[in-house]
């Protein structure tokens, strides 16, 4: 006999002081909260890759300053009928984007990456 299985919608994430809660829903139902700051339809940039769902989010863009950027990747997961919830490990990144003052070019690494392990229970 097949044990039924269900595709997880709904992650609940924890990780080096973060909290990440993301819902899959189709493209205009799809959401991510990042420390309590919620981002949705036009705001999430998605790609799917061969390591799963990958979310990317702009937290923080003021002139002259870095833009920084959240990104999580998704792992597809199921749940085994009967079981509430499952655990899950994944992994997120923080970036930053030097800018420059208007008109000049930025000196060195313009790209900054710090990458956080994440898990909690998805279902």
């Amino acid at each position: 006999m097949m044990k039924t299985v269900h595709e997880v919608r709904e992650y609940h994430l924890y990780g080096e002081g973060l909290h990440v809660v993301f819902h899959q829903g189709d493209a205009d139902g799809m959401k991510l909260i990042y420390n309590d700051k919620e981002f949705s339809g036009r705001a999430l940039y998605r790609e799917k890759t061969v390591m799963g769902l990958v979310v990317s989010v702009l937290v923080e863009s003021i002139p002259d300053h870095p833009r920084a950027f959240f990104t999580l990747v998704v792992p597809e997961a199921h749940r085994p009928d009967g079981v509430r919830s499952i655990e899950v490990l994944t992994f997120a990144v923080l970036s930053t984007k030097q800018t420059a003052v208007a008109g000049s070019e930025v000196a060195g690494q313009v790209d900054r990456y710090e990458v956080v392990r994440l898990k909690g229970n998805a279902w």
